[in-house]
């Protein structure tokens, strides 16, 4: 009986041993936004229209400060709008690298919780 008992509780001591070393990991997978590079320019005008001097298109080449024609504050307020409209925030870093079109549609469609 004793016996019995001590293979028992060994059996029940290993089982537990065993879960506890071999714990299920929970996995989270991105994907993309589901974003176009064109719908991300597109919305990028329309947000920041006001902004904009001239009526230019805008392209992944464009750049904020010579063919816009925004200085610092304009450019900053260019970038909050770029926020409201898409729902994420930027870091001061990545703020203060921005200097295309191009750079803004790269952080957006990198960014998975971008909308």
């Amino acid at each position: 009986m004793f016996r019995l008992t001590s293979r028992l509780i060994s059996r029940v001591a290993q089982t537990s041993i065993r879960s506890q070393l071999v714990k299920p990991m929970a996995f989270r997978f991105y994907s993309s936004n589901g974003l176009s590079t064109t719908e991300i320019i597109r919305r990028i005008s329309e947000s920041n229209s006001h902004l904009i001097k001239s009526p230019t298109e805008l392209t992944n080449e464009t750049k904020l400060a010579q063919d816009l024609g925004l200085d610092s504050l304009d450019s900053t307020e260019f970038l909050v709008n770029v926020e409201n409209e898409f729902d994420l925030q930027l870091s001061d870093e990545e703020s203060e690298k921005v200097k295309t079109i191009g750079q803004i549609v790269e952080i957006i469609s990198s960014n998975p919780q971008a909308s």
